[in-house]
């Protein structure tokens, strides 16, 4: 293992993360969540990318205005004023429903939007789990209790370096694979890693 894989991985969770947070996890087994920092607008804490017949879409959790305390990821509330959750369902099916793993995942992916959670964390939480057990991964998560200042010894730092505005060099080129709609667009890199499930079923992570 190398030096970087043998400390803890420190990253923000996302909504179902893209595929550049999930390449991260190879090769580790600890990750430490960080819930402590401020929450950043338009970030993939609560975006995702898919793939839609029209292009890039993007599925935004919409989250309650707080005006007496600092937002963080740990305690930012879900708001339900549209039914979000309906739609972003539909959607998900819409966009997937004719690529080849959909029907495999369906069952495991839909009650994700059939239960309200109350906190951002919780339903990014449940998500995870739901990703992890497809793709068999098990890693001992940990989460922060205050703000790790950077450069702190014993982990590796990813926070925030992975955006919808950016993303790291290393992580830049992704094995392709067929997607749905790949008959209009070419190869779009980076989506949500529901895209990779639901078009190349089970994998391993040095495989994209």
């Amino acid at each position: 293992m190398s030096e970087n894989n043998s400390k803890i991985l420190l990253i923000e969770p996302h909504y179902l993360p893209p595929v550049a947070w999930m390449k991260l996890l190879e090769g580790r087994n600890r990750i430490c969540l960080d819930i402590s920092s401020s929450f950043v607008k338009a970030s993939y804490r609560n975006r995702c990318h898919i793939l839609s017949p029209n292009g890039v879409l993007h599925l935004s959790i919409p989250l309650q205005h707080i005006h007496h305390e600092r937002k963080t990821v740990g305690n930012a509330k879900i708001s339900y004023e549209m039914n979000w959750q309906k739609n972003h369902w539909s959607t998900l099916t819409s966009c997937y429903r004719r690529s080849a793993y959909f029907e495999y995942f369906e069952d495991l992916i839909a009650p994700l939007y059939h239960k309200k959670f109350e906190t951002l964390l919780e339903f990014n939480m449940a998500a995870l789990k739901v990703v992890f057990n497809i793709l068999k991964l098990k890693p001992e998560i940990s989460f922060t209790e205050s703000y790790l200042e950077k450069g702190i010894a014993g982990y590796d730092d990813y926070r925030d370096l992975i955006s919808p505005k950016k993303i790291l060099p290393e992580f830049s080129n992704f094995e392709p694979y067929n997607q749905v709609f790949s008959d209009r667009f070419p190869f779009f890199e980076n989506l949500s890693i529901i895209d990779t499930i639901f078009n190349k079923g089970k994998f391993e992570l040095n495989e994209i």
